[in-house]
């Protein structure tokens, strides 16, 4: 991909099927010898013979589906991103979910400049102490500064696909061996209509082609809705439901309260109730420049930096709680 952008060609999306011609102005059926659609006799096999889902990452990322992570502004999403990606390339448990093995990951920004994905992947290398010989070779980072994804756009109320966009980002896949493919965010991928259920369905139905065609993950950052309540769900992700309806996983992000923070064993592991996952944001300082990186809340309970509210707010004064849902 040597171009800035991809090219603006995009195939239009009719209702009329792909086997139907025109005849002054009627539909009719094309010749063909093989009937439209086909039932599909069932061929039973033993259960012992069928594959189970290949998890890739922790219960969130599966081979040949779409999963999302949604959360409000400000939280840290490019930071949990990479932190995941540099997890998964290097086959370490780095933030409470476990790779199956050392995998390619195709981390794609759409906002920030290179160089500022660049300062935050040295940020956790240097917290976590990797070399660039352990990501050399499987990581693939992409900035939206540089190259642009649109892989949809309205017209005059239509929809319409960007069949190039698509078939570049499969061959990518293909050609790099790519594991997991990471957008973030979502919505500057398209430009639909958020609100609009049918578009946004067939927007991240081109994404679950596009995991099931190259056998890998996809993960969708996504926004939160405006609003100043205490508690997100997958309900309160930013435009139509039909993201949340596509996907395999969904996790929701939110900031933790000092209740929660009790409850969840920080301040007393005897006390833990919340099953949510939780993550320290903990600030790295590089050349006197400051970033962010996610880090395993058991992990930083190790080295005793989480013992009072006090302590906790200095330590790592924005916490996470990620919590998961599964389809």
């Amino acid at each position: 991909m040597n171009t800035r952008e991809y090219p603006g060609e995009f195939a239009e999306e009719t209702s009329t099927p792909p086997n139907l011609h025109r005849a002054n102005g009627q539909h009719r059926a094309a010749p063909q010898s093989e009937p439209l659609i086909k039932a599909t006799p069932f061929v039973f096999r033993e259960p012992r013979l069928i594959p189970p889902r290949q998890w890739l990452y922790g219960r969130h990322l599966i081979r040949g589906f779409i999963s999302c992570t949604v959360s409000p502004g400000g939280l840290g999403k490019s930071s949990l991103a990479l932190g995941d990606a540099i997890a998964m390339v290097t086959g370490r448990n780095l933030i409470g979910d476990k790779p199956a093995r050392t995998l390619r990951v195709w981390y794609w920004n759409l906002e920030d400049p290179f160089v500022e994905i660049e300062r935050k992947i040295a940020a956790i290398c240097i917290h976590y102490n990797i070399s660039s010989e352990q990501v050399d070779g499987r990581l693939f980072v992409n900035s939206g500064r540089d190259t642009k994804i649109v892989i949809a756009r309205e017209e005059h109320g239509n929809l319409l696909i960007a069949k190039p966009v698509t078939a570049g980002l499969k061959s990518e896949i293909e050609k790099n061996k790519i594991d997991v493919w990471i957008i973030d965010p979502f919505v500057r991928s398209h430009l639909v209509a958020e609100n609009d259920n049918g578009k946004i369905g067939a927007v991240c139905q081109e994404y679950s082609d596009i995991a099931d065609i190259t056998n890998s993950a996809g993960e969708l950052y996504h926004h939160v809705r405006k609003g100043n309540q205490n508690e997100y769900t997958i309900e309160d992700g930013r435009g139509a439901v039909a993201l949340r309806d596509a996907v395999r996983s969904a996790r929701v992000g939110n900031v933790m309260s000092d209740k929660e923070a009790d409850a969840s064993g920080i301040l007393n592991p005897s006390k833990k109730k919340d099953r949510a996952k939780l993550r320290g944001l903990l600030k790295i300082w590089i050349d006197n420049r400051m970033f962010e990186v996610f880090e395993d809340k058991d992990e930083k309970r190790k080295t005793k930096r989480f013992v009072r509210v006090g302590e906790l707010a200095r330590a790592c004064p924005q916490l996470s709680k990620m919590t998961a849902a599964a389809n």
